[in-house]
């Protein structure tokens, strides 16, 4: 929105995305979800800072994800992103498509689960994109049905199995 539109085609997009952006500001602000944080918060929340007070892993949490599954997935990707040792020997020893498409399905999955979650997540934010959802095509919803599992779907899988009950 800071942007200096040197085009007439620029500046009819940034008026657009401009009203675009004032219509969703309001249906923000009406939300009940604002209501959870603190005043300080929604200025900063309501001027675009995302950051006010909580981690990655906390939000996922409170999106729905697993926190411990959330905490392995961005530290597998920030491996990934700043070349620890294990992801480029993995890379190093990946000598078959086979172990290349092994190490490129998992993030795809994952990227699948955070766009199905993410999905969902929005039906709950705004109930008036469930029309637009249920207006997709059958096979697309059933994906994201299938991928929007929550935490408490998986949370079994990250029990410490260590600790035995007396």
């Amino acid at each position: 929105m800071k942007l200096h539109p040197t085009t007439e085609e620029a500046r009819v997009v940034l008026a657009a995305t401009r009203l675009q952006l004032a219509e969703q500001l309001a249906e923000i602000k009406d939300s009940p979800f604002l209501a959870a944080y603190k005043p300080d918060q929604v200025r900063r929340l309501l001027k675009g800072d995302w950051r006010i007070g909580w981690s990655w892993a906390e939000e996922a949490a409170r999106a729905g994800f697993n926190e411990k599954y959330f905490r392995n997935v961005y530290s597998h990707f920030c491996d990934y992103a700043h070349c620890s040792y294990i992801s480029s020997l993995q890379m190093e020893q990946a000598n078959t498509l086979a172990a290349h498409r092994m190490l490129g399905v998992a993030p795809l999955q994952t990227c699948v689960h955070v766009i199905a979650r993410a999905i969902a997540f929005y039906q709950e934010l705004f109930p008036g994109s469930q029309a637009t959802v249920g207006a997709a095509a059958e096979k697309a919803r059933k994906v994201a049905y299938y991928w929007s599992f929550t935490g408490s779907d998986i949370d079994h899988l990250f029990e410490d199995s260590s600790q035995s009950e007396e």
